[in-house]
């Protein structure tokens, strides 16, 4: 719109309204229309973190099959191509404006990127665990169950010697503990009293550790059985009763929980 009286050119009708009122002129004059209206505030500009999301959200779909840079890529020109269509006039604070959001823009992209490299790389190392990790370690772990255990016949006899749930405790780390890495522990403690058990198939929760229990005794039996036998051990005819005598109790309840207690404050 040009003012009739001092011939200036107004691309907003506000500011040519208020020409007018200012200088008294005469508002029957020659009338430009422009092709499209620029937006007259701020908050008519397109919302920058509204279409950030847009873009981070079509990342992480799982179903998409464009790379991430060529989304974030698409993403940066799609929201360009708006900021520039929604500000073409050549008004001094339409051009405040423009600079101030694509400055944040700028900050906003920056922000993305290293979200989208720190997501990629956690996918990397998803992949690598569940891939080759979790398989070792299933392969690796020893089953907790009621068996006959392999155990030198020496080293057996000695800790059924000393008759006490401490040395069984000892004997029951050497078999299912010693030397192996906590990630392969078939044994860890839950809770304060409770524990976790591998049976072969499943990781086992175990309340009070009643079927732990159990199996220890069951196994520590089967171990002492083998050995405590006077003809090829040399055991002595007193110490062959009184070893019998403490493998019978091995399945009174009171010694298998003071047992795990032992262990389980000892050694997990």
């Amino acid at each position: 719109m040009i003012c009739g009286r001092c011939s200036k050119i107004y691309y907003k009708k506000s500011y040519y309204d208020k020409h007018l009122r200012k200088n008294d002129c005469i508002k029957n004059t020659l009338t430009v229309v422009k092709p499209k209206i620029a937006k007259e505030s701020e908050e008519d500009f397109i919302d920058i973190d509204e279409e950030i999301e847009k873009v981070a959200l079509k990342h992480l779909k799982p179903q998409t099959p464009k790379g991430s840079i060529d989304i974030l890529n698409d993403g940066i020109d799609n929201i360009i191509s708006k900021v520039f269509m929604n500000n073409d006039g050549d008004d001094i604070e339409e051009i405040k404006l423009l600079k101030k959001q694509l400055d944040q823009f700028k900050i906003e992209i920056d922000l993305l990127k290293e979200r989208v490299s720190i997501l990629e790389k956690n996918d990397v190392q998803n992949i690598t665990q569940e891939n080759t990790i979790q398989p070792n370690i299933l392969d690796s772990i020893k089953i907790i169950r009621k068996e006959k255990v392999i155990v030198d016949d020496n080293f057996a006899l000695n800790m059924l010697m000393n008759r006490s749930p401490s040395f069984d405790a000892e004997l029951l780390n050497k078999i299912y503990l010693e030397g192996v890495k906590k990630e392969f522990q078939a044994i860890k403690k839950s809770k304060k009293s409770d524990c976790i058990y591998w049976n072969g198939s499943d990781w086992m929760e175990d309340a009070n550790g009643n079927n732990i229990k159990s199996i220890f005794a069951h196994n520590l039996k089967k171990i002492y059985t083998k050995v405590n036998v006077m003809e090829e051990m040399s055991i002595s005819n007193n110490d062959y009763l009184l070893n019998q005598a403490y493998i019978n109790s091995l399945g009174n309840k009171k010694y298998q929980a003071h047992l795990y207690y032992i262990f389980m404050e000892t050694y997990l």
